[in-house]
């Protein structure tokens, strides 16, 4: 049961790094900048790299996931999507505040 959910909370954070990852990626490929974890306004170069190192943790995380059981099952694909879902809800909220910013960010 615990392995059960463990396998849920990975799948969860599997959504949520791919659709993470969208938005960095695409801002950076067109040349504009982005907030990021690092800062409120990021390069373009520094979103590319955020957009891959998100989709990069998503494949590890599968990997773990597919170690941890036997296989993927809809109620795993389910629970990424709705991952993706979630982080895509909350970050939609964040920037659409013009003086959005991250705890850490500084004036």
């Amino acid at each position: 049961m615990a392995l059960e959910i463990v396998g849920f909370v990975l799948a969860f954070m599997m959504g949520a790094c791919i659709a993470n990852g969208i938005p960095h990626y695409t801002k950076g490929v067109t040349g504009q900048s982005h907030m990021t974890v690092f800062s409120k306004l990021s390069s373009p170069i520094v979103n590319v790299l955020w957009g891959l190192f998100n989709w990069l943790l998503a494949f590890i995380l599968y990997l773990l996931l597919n170690s941890l059981i036997d296989n993927f099952t809809n109620i795993h694909m389910i629970i990424t999507i709705g991952g993706g879902v979630f982080i895509s809800l909350r970050l939609a909220k964040l920037w659409s505040d013009p003086n959005a910013k991250l705890p850490w960010h500084k004036e």
